[in-house]
């Protein structure tokens, strides 16, 4: 649609039975290692429906199996754990008022992994998020309105959130960012998520505003996926529509737009 931002992608489905994030042991030359592709789903879970106060709802629970990688040297063989047990979970609830004109909806998701290899400690024991979205057509008019926000926290091993402090969407170590600080010591990190926006959504003209902002510690892509946090932007866009077929042109757009962007430092990064 027109509206130019919108709520984080909290659900993100090839995170479950994805490919093992970790690696075998180096054994030197004329090693011979078997990596699996992908983690087994030992079971799942889903649920949709309604409730009878007018609630749309839907639940979904899986687990993935521990994954080994096996080598090979000169006869021997080794067995070196490349993916942890692993419980993923959703919620998603929504509901209309109006006959439908205002819509407010919620996302939960959650992350459990069973972390008991020292060499998995670079992955995240747990990871929350969860945020509410509102959506509102405006009576009698064209315009349509939303506005989300959302939340994130990240559990583990320092090795996990020393990953996710220098990871390319916050590079917290970088010296001229004298607004975060890169702690090495660090056992968690959570962030916040928010946008808003208003659009013209019918008729021959149409126009879009929209904000976001996603602070320096916002980490949803243990399930979800995001490719940058420490963020805040507005865009603004008008577009013009012929729709009427011509005898040079069955339609026509005319489209201007402008953007901008800031890091949580006050620098201009767009």
């Amino acid at each position: 649609g027109n509206i130019p931002v919108n709520g984080p992608e909290y659900l993100y489905s090839r995170r479950i039975g994805r490919a093992p994030q970790g690696w075998a042991q180096d054994r030197g030359e004329g090693s011979f290692v078997d990596q699996p592709s992908n983690t087994t789903i030992l079971g799942a879970t889903k649920l949709s429906g309604r409730t009878g106060n007018g609630w749309s709802i839907g639940f979904l629970d899986a687990v993935t199996a521990r994954e080994y990688a096996t080598s090979d040297v000169a006869g021997a063989r080794f067995r070196d754990q490349v993916e942890p047990l692993t419980n993923y979970g959703v919620l998603r609830g929504k509901r209309d008022f109006g006959s439908g004109a205002t819509t407010l909806g919620f996302t939960a998701t959650s992350v459990n992994r069973r972390i008991d290899d020292a060499r998995l400690d670079f992955l995240r024991t747990a990871a929350y998020a969860g945020g509410l979205d509102f959506h509102h057509r405006f009576p009698g008019s064209r315009f349509m309105g939303f506005a989300t926000l959302g939340y994130s926290y990240i559990g583990g091993d320092t090795l996990a959130i020393q990953a996710a402090q220098r990871s390319s969407a916050r590079y917290f170590q970088r010296p001229d960012a004298d607004y975060v600080s890169y702690d090495p010591a660090r056992t968690s990190l959570a962030g916040w998520n928010a946008a808003a926006g208003v659009s013209e959504e019918a008729g021959a003209t149409k126009f879009a505003l929209g904000f976001q902002a996603t602070s320096p510690g916002f980490e949803i892509n243990d399930l979800g996926y995001m490719s940058r946090a420490d963020r805040m932007s507005a865009i603004g866009k008008v577009v013009r529509l012929w729709t009427r077929p011509g005898r040079v042109f069955r339609m026509a757009q005319l489209q201007a737009m402008t953007s901008t962007g800031w890091n949580f430092g006050g620098d201009r990064t767009s």
